[in-house]
């Protein structure tokens, strides 16, 4: 009797341990649990915003290019939150565009601007517990 109790208190422990995510794998093939889900805001007003449900490289934190050399990534409409589409439930990084300036705050803080005119498209990576809001982007030719 002491070893079939034994056996459950072990396969209940077991159990309860694979229900604690640590956040560095929480975001692990897509797969995360609220609040360690990143998600991006599109509210720029006019344009759709290139995001990355990725990041090709954990010791960076920005990547200058058109396209982050991971997938899954889609162009997110305005007024749309990542977390609405499939495979985007856990959003990693979004693309401020080539010839553009891009206004973003990360979580409720103040909002900044990258601005990449006469520049390269840039992708910035953002953490797992982290909500960016697209605020606004404006292009140039």
């Amino acid at each position: 009797m002491v070893r079939g109790l034994l056996k459950i208190a072990v396969t209940m422990a077991v159990a309860v341990a694979g229900l604690s995510i640590p956040a560095q794998q929480a975001s692990a093939g897509g797969f995360c649990v609220e609040p360690l889900c990143g998600d991006v805001f599109n509210r720029s007003g006019n344009h759709a915003i290139r995001i990355a449900g990725c990041w090709h490289d954990g010791s960076i934190e920005r990547w200058e290019g058109d396209e982050l050399p991971c997938d899954p990534k889609m162009d997110l409409p305005n007024g749309q939150d990542s977390d609405d589409y499939s495979g985007f439930n856990d959003t990693d990084a979004f693309r401020a565009f080539r010839g553009c300036i891009t206004s973003y705050a990360i979580g409720g803080g103040a909002i900044r601007g990258l601005d990449r005119r006469g520049r390269s498209s840039l992708w910035i990576r953002f953490h797992n517990e982290q909500n960016v809001t697209i605020t606004g982007i404006t292009c140039f030719n």
